[in-house]
């Protein structure tokens, strides 16, 4: 896994799938219908690249829009209109036939003229949700059913974070439980079907360097318990306000009330003197990179004296200069009164994950290397998070006609 994505061929096409444990949904992008917008040739500038029909079994965007088309939502407000269709997948040397993927063939992301890309979804509804409204089948039931893998399971080992994750997905396997490894129940996620999640009844923020400095969100008796999702799609770290405000409470108090100011901004704070702290646009903490290692610690407590930690110096992605934003955010706006959290990317640095659907549990370790942690530039970081599409070039759509073959153009792809 590359960040984010792992490579594989689809009929003999390459496409490199964002790797998302949050979603249960898995698609390509249909060449055909890509390039009806940005011309011939165009998916060639695809990050994620195309998939197309192979000649012995044929199919054009006419035929591809005439089957049953499905919508598919995103938190971010964003939509993908799929169709499904029997492919078959390899991966090195393994060939799986009659996997069902979805085909891409409409998109708001490439309507506002960004990139739409290819997506592996690990996740698997509730039962309690299973059947309903179903699309397509999931991609870790497809290949236990077809008997490529022995369980429903798969596992994140992170060697290094920049931009996004690289390092190893491994499917199909779980390995025995051990001393060093922190397990929890596998949970429905209550907000959306297909997300998994655990369960927490308490998380701290404490100190870094005064351990005995702790801020605690507890339940109360008519609370649910915390859920806890794990998502490689995420970028950032979603917590509810009450417990994002106690990290504001944390960081004031390490550095000083004098050195942080938290009356929202709506510009880079590159010309604030004096602070080492800010608040911008209301949800997103901008640091100085020289407190970076002062930032506070977020504890997740379960039943059992289960716990794991998450230090929020490992949040500092990206930075402008000297200011650097935590990739922490309140929870979703539109949902104020929402109680879970979402462990982005920068959950990784610290912990493997391991998820085993048959059994029920999710497993949490730590990676038995270093995982390196790489600052990038915000150039870097919007030029990987927000890549625009390129329309093909004249030659470049002579390039394609000559490559595909003018007596397959229509019914190939």
């Amino acid at each position: 896994m590359e960040r984010n994505h792992v490579e594989m061929k689809f009929d003999g096409w390459p496409v490199r799938l964002r790797v998302d444990t949050g979603s249960d949904k898995s698609y390509l992008v249909y060449g055909g219908w890509y390039e009806s917008i940005y011309g011939l040739g165009s998916c060639q500038y695809l990050r994620t690249g195309c998939y197309f029909c192979p000649p012995t079994n044929p199919c054009n965007l006419t035929t591809l829009l005439s089957q049953d088309k499905h919508r598919l939502y995103f938190g971010s407000g964003r939509s993908v209109d799929i169709v499904i269709r029997n492919v078959t997948m390899k991966v090195g040397e393994r060939e799986i036939r009659n996997l069902q993927m979805g085909l891409v063939v409409g998109c708001t992301r490439a309507q506002s003229g960004l990139q739409p890309y290819a997506l592996l979804g690990l996740s698997i509804p509730s039962r309690s949700s299973v059947g309903e409204g179903a699309v397509m089948p999931l991609f870790l039931k497809q290949l236990t059913s077809l008997r490529q893998i022995p369980q429903t399971a798969f596992s994140v080992h992170a060697s290094k974070l920049s931009v996004e994750i690289t390092g190893q997905l491994v499917l199909g396997e779980f390995p025995e439980e051990t001393s060093a490894m922190t397990t929890f129940p596998l949970v429905g996620f209550s907000l959306a079907k297909a997300p998994f999640a655990i369960t927490v009844s308490e998380v701290q923020v404490r100190s870094s360097t005064i351990r005995e400095r702790v801020w605690s969100l507890n339940l109360t008796e008519e609370q649910q318990p915390h859920e806890v999702v794990i998502d490689t799609g995420s970028s950032w770290t979603h917590v509810p306000d009450k417990f994002f405000t106690m990290v504001l409470d944390a960081i004031q108090a390490e550095v000083g009330p004098q050195r942080v100011s938290w009356r929202s901004v709506r510009t880079q704070p590159t010309d604030v003197q004096g602070l080492d702290a800010v608040l911008k646009s209301d949800d997103c903490i901008v640091v100085r990179r020289t407190i970076a290692n002062k930032l506070p610690v977020m504890t997740f407590k379960g039943d059992a004296d289960t716990s794991f930690e998450l230090h929020l110096s490992n949040h500092v992605q990206v930075c402008d200069g000297e200011w650097c934003p935590l990739s922490l955010q309140r929870s979703m706006k539109a949902y104020p009164t929402f109680n879970a959290f979402v462990l982005g990317q920068p959950f990784f640095i610290e912990h493997d994950l391991y998820v085993n659907f048959d059994r029920g549990v999710v497993g949490i370790a730590a990676p038995p290397r270093p995982v390196v942690n790489e600052v990038a530039t915000v150039e870097l970081w919007e030029h990987h998070h927000s890549p625009f599409c390129t329309r093909a070039s004249p030659v470049c759509s002579a390039l394609a006609w000559l490559t595909r073959g003018y007596m397959w153009r229509g019914t190939h792809y």
